[in-house]
């Protein structure tokens, strides 16, 4: 089932935490996504992998959201298997992501399970190199990012093909 709140959707199937992000990561929203990701550890306990779509209007975290950020990595530590980062925008958005990205998890000593990818499709593929016995395969998936646009209220059209 697809949850939202404030211009975020989230779907947690098997290990698998699926989100896409339409609004600016802030501390409100990173707290909530958080508690999805710390009940998704508590179920799974060979860890989960994660895949965050961001959209172009979903700025970086402000500095309440960083220390959120460091917080609940911290609070998750080796739950966390994979987290694959998509940033959907031009070259620069790709780059600003990644940076921010990759400072939030070398601060945190686990810059080995971040992945940053330019498509949807490669992201997919990068969680399924992750995957265990209760990851959903690739059709799964796919049909669950639909599902996390529509719960956003985007047309297809602002979907990028997988």
């Amino acid at each position: 089932m697809v949850e939202t709140n404030d211009g975020v959707a989230a779907i947690v199937r098997g290990d698998l935490l699926l989100s896409l992000w339409q609004s600016p990561a802030r501390v409100h929203r990173t707290r909530w996504f958080f508690d999805i990701a710390d009940e998704a550890a508590a179920r799974n306990t060979d860890g989960i992998v994660a895949m965050l779509i961001i959209l172009p209007t979903a700025l970086p975290p402000d500095a309440p959201a960083r220390t959120e950020n460091a917080l609940r990595l911290r609070k998750l530590g080796k739950s966390i298997r994979r987290v694959v980062t998509v940033p959907l925008g031009d070259a620069f958005f790709l780059n600003v992501v990644r940076t921010v990205m990759r400072a939030m998890f070398v601060v945190q000593g686990q810059s080995g399970m971040q992945i940053v990818e330019s498509s949807i499709a490669v992201g997919i593929r990068r969680v399924l190199e992750a995957a265990s016995h209760s990851t959903p395969g690739r059709p799964q998936i796919e049909e669950d990012v639909t599902a996390l646009y529509r719960a956003l209220h985007l047309a297809p059209t602002d979907r990028p093909s997988l």
